[in-house]
């Protein structure tokens, strides 16, 4: 069994020469930085999604910074990768 997460989370992105650091929301089986940027293409996709618009044609390149906030929600016998 793996454990669902409801995640707050500080994470970078840039847009032209800006650094921009945000916090967002994130539900996944992950709950560290590292683990989230390599292995939950869905959470991420989802990130990338809400932070850059449709029309944006550049590399979409986000950094999970750090956890601030996490709680456990559910758990499933299954870990999408």
């Amino acid at each position: 069994m793996y454990p669902i997460f409801y995640l707050q989370l500080e994470v970078a992105f840039k847009k032209g020469n800006k650094v921009i650091a945000r916090k967002e929301w994130a539900v996944s089986t992950y709950d560290t930085p590292g683990e989230i940027m390599r292995l939950d293409r869905k959470t991420m996709d989802s990130l990338s999604s809400r932070l850059y618009p449709i029309t944006f044609k550049g590399e979409r390149k986000i950094i999970v910074r750090k956890v601030l906030e996490k709680k456990t929600i559910g758990n499933t016998t299954i870990r999408d990768e």
